[in-house]
């Protein structure tokens, strides 16, 4: 349970990285190639802190998910605002979720925006491969 407890607190670093980025980007910008090597070493960051919490005796899907548990609350609000309000919050909790996805926005927008000229397509791609990192985390914990 503890453990449990752990990998779904994890999942709330996304959000912290995020507001620390968007203090960052005005002092120090960047742009391109390098916002995308960011954003990609925070990716198999999130992956190695999936394989150093996760328990390999216990169900990869399920501590990925616990993992990625906040990100899919943070996803369905964003859905919500987007697709439904047509529009983001104008509070706190607006800017969070925006927040959560933005350490990843660049990569995803380079590989997604040829097709797509929404940006919640974007944040599906960063959820799954948010999950998808932990996913190798923690199944690369299985194979030591």
């Amino acid at each position: 349970m503890a453990k449990t407890v752990r990998l779904i607190c994890v999942g709330v670093l996304p959000l912290l990285a995020g507001f620390l980025l968007n203090w960052i980007l005005p002092v120090f910008p960047i742009h391109g190639f390098v916002a995308v090597m960011v954003s990609v070493l925070l990716l198999i960051g999130w992956g190695y802190l999936a394989c150093k919490l996760s328990d390999p005796d216990r169900s990869l899907p399920m501590q990925s998910f616990f993992m990625c548990a906040f990100g899919l609350v943070m996803l369905l609000l964003v859905l919500y605002q987007e697709l439904v309000l047509k529009a983001y919050w104008g509070n706190t909790f607006g800017l969070a979720t925006q927040m959560f996805f933005l350490p990843w926005l660049t990569l995803a927008s380079s590989v997604i925006s040829p097709f797509v000229s929404r940006v919640w397509p974007m944040y599906v791609l960063i959820w799954v491969g948010l999950f998808a990192a932990s996913c190798a985390g923690c199944s690369l914990k299985r194979q030591k």
